[in-house]
């Protein structure tokens, strides 16, 4: 006896066995992949919180972590870390407090030793003498500026914790106070100084704000020479208030636009007798308040410095 069947019969028998077999073994995986899923972000999750508080710190923010929403596994690196803060912020505090200490005690002998020269140069002197004493009494004035803005500058850094309070200031307010400072030395030195003022509120330190104008002017004026002029203006332009101090010195280079915020940076070949430290203090306030700061060349020559902040609502 002889029996034959198909070979299409036992294709389809084969196929519906692998179908049969198959997809339910895919599901299986499939299923078992999401579920994979789901429990390794479950439990990545937390380290990927502490991930992203990292990156959305400032260079300057040195709080603790919160060791609470850390995982089990990593609580000792988290612990850890926290320590290796704690000694950044206190050495970084004792920087500080050494900058400010030392320029708070160059402050008084300084004073002491520039009031004395001014006494001298009131006398008959000999024109060598008085030329010597004259050179003293530049040099007093430039150590006494620099300790002035080392105590700013020592200020503005320890300004980096963010938990101390701020408040709504207007602009117009800190450039209208400036006008009283800085108006008389301006015409001592022959210098057009003009304001043109309009009211923006930023969320920011009383403190620090009138440094950032006083040493943005002081900078124009030191580099403009006599008969230039100086223009400050505050307003809202874009929803975003700004500080702009505009000069007709001789300008900013393209290439040094940057340069020029460092400490201690000067142009070489530069007529005026800053300390380098001016723009340094600038940088730092901005940052501070979460600003930009960046550097124009107006028509003609000089430059302008423009400052922009935040908005902050009334």
């Amino acid at each position: 006896m002889q029996v034959g069947e198909t070979l299409n019969k036992r294709r389809r028998l084969i196929w519906e066995i692998l179908a049969a077999e198959l997809v339910p073994t895919i599901l299986i995986a499939l299923a078992a992949l999401g579920i994979a899923w789901a429990v390794i972000a479950h439990g990545i999750a937390p380290l990927a919180r502490v991930r992203a508080e990292l990156l959305g710190r400032t260079p300057y923010d040195l709080h603790p972590l919160d060791e609470s929403r850390a995982p089990l596994e990593i609580a000792p690196a988290v612990e850890a870390f926290n320590r290796l803060l704690a000694q950044l912020r206190e050495s970084i505090a004792t920087q500080q407090r050494f900058v400010a200490n030392a320029a708070h005690q160059l402050r008084t002998p300084l004073a002491g030793l520039q009031m004395h020269l001014e006494l001298l140069l009131r006398r008959d002197l000999a024109a060598d003498v008085q030329d010597e004493v004259e050179t003293m009494h530049t040099a007093t004035l430039r150590a006494s500026h620099l300790a002035n803005q080392l105590l700013v500058l020592a200020k503005a850094e320890a300004s980096a914790d963010h938990s101390r309070r701020v408040e709504p200031v207007d602009l117009y307010a800190v450039a209208h106070e400036a006008v009283h400072a800085w108006v008389p030395r301006a015409i001592a030195r022959d210098i057009d100084l003009g304001f043109v003022l309009e009211h923006a509120d930023v969320l920011g330190d009383p403190s620090l704000l009138p440094e950032l104008l006083d040493n943005l002017i002081d900078n124009a004026l030191r580099y403009t020479p006599r008969g230039g002029s100086v223009t400050v203006r505050s307003g809202c332009k874009g929803g975003q208030p700004y500080l702009s101090v505009e000069d007709t010195g001789p300008g900013i280079p393209e290439w040094a636009h940057n340069k020029v915020f460092e400490r201690f940076y000067r142009i070489d070949g530069t007529s005026g007798h800053g300390s380098g430290l001016g723009l340094a203090i600038v940088k730092e306030v901005v940052e501070r308040h979460g600003g930009v700061s960046r550097i124009d060349a107006p028509q003609g020559c000089g430059a302008r410095i423009v400052v922009t902040f935040p908005p902050a609502a009334r």
